[in-house]
């Protein structure tokens, strides 16, 4: 009976705190998602002022947020934004506006538009991060704690 219950406790604790590391990794993917918008924003602003490449050419590249890469993807595919569910309102609109003018206005106007959208990216960016730097550890923190609560009420 000892030994269900210390299983039961062990698993309670490895639960929680994979719990607690999934909300951590929450706050880091939405900073990767932004790190990756603005390095996107970099991107297009550079091939303006040169080569004015087609639009999709600049959206086929990979970057570390995996999220990025599905909204990047499917955007070329269906022309249809695909968002992940950790974006506040203000960012989804932020993202749409992004989008809806791409290569719609002439090359001053989207180099002006993505300017000011690079910056407010780089607000967000340092926002994301900062969050994602503070409840890091006590995310994790909090899982073990509650998984080695329930531990001992096992036992």
């Amino acid at each position: 009976m000892f030994v269900l219950k210390l299983l039961i406790g062990i698993f309670s604790i490895v639960i929680s705190v994979k719990i607690g590391i999934d909300l951590a990794q929450k706050d880091k993917n939405a900073y990767l998602f932004f790190n990756g918008l603005v390095s996107l924003c970099d991107k297009i602003l550079s091939d303006l002022s040169y080569k004015k490449s087609n639009i999709d050419k600049l959206l086929a590249g990979k970057f570390q947020s995996s999220d990025l890469n599905v909204l990047l993807n499917t955007y070329l595919k269906n022309k249809k934004l695909i968002l992940p569910n950790y974006l506040s309102v203000e960012e989804r609109f932020l993202i749409e506006d992004i989008f809806s003018t791409l290569g719609k206005v002439d090359t001053l106007s989207q180099i002006k538009n993505l300017e000011a959208f690079k910056v407010e990216l780089i607000k967000i960016t340092k926002e994301k991060y900062e969050k994602y730097k503070k409840f890091n550890v006590l995310f994790i923190k909090l899982g073990f704690i509650g998984g080695l609560l329930v531990f001992i009420l096992v036992i």
